[in-house]
């Protein structure tokens, strides 16, 4: 992913965490991710997570996964 489709899901997973009054560390523990993998999803150091991590952050956030991917998706149309 490129920076602006990174900023677009950095800012709508923070957006999601926020709104379900969710830490980091929940979601990640909820979605049976340890913290630093989480974070590294979040700051995208991984260029193909597996896609059992990305559904169960989608699960956890109660979001379809194209939900989730939709930000990025969108950014990068955009380039």
């Amino acid at each position: 992913m490129t920076t602006q489709n990174g900023r677009a899901f950095n800012e709508w997973l923070r957006t999601q965490l926020k709104a379900k009054k969710m830490s980091q560390r929940q979601l990640a523990e909820r979605a049976g991710l340890s913290l630093r993998t989480f974070q590294r999803l979040e700051r995208l150091e991984m260029d193909n997570p597996p896609i059992r991590y990305l559904t169960n952050i989608a699960l956890v956030l109660n979001c379809s996964l194209e939900d989730l991917i939709e930000p990025a998706w969108r950014a990068w149309k955009q380039l």
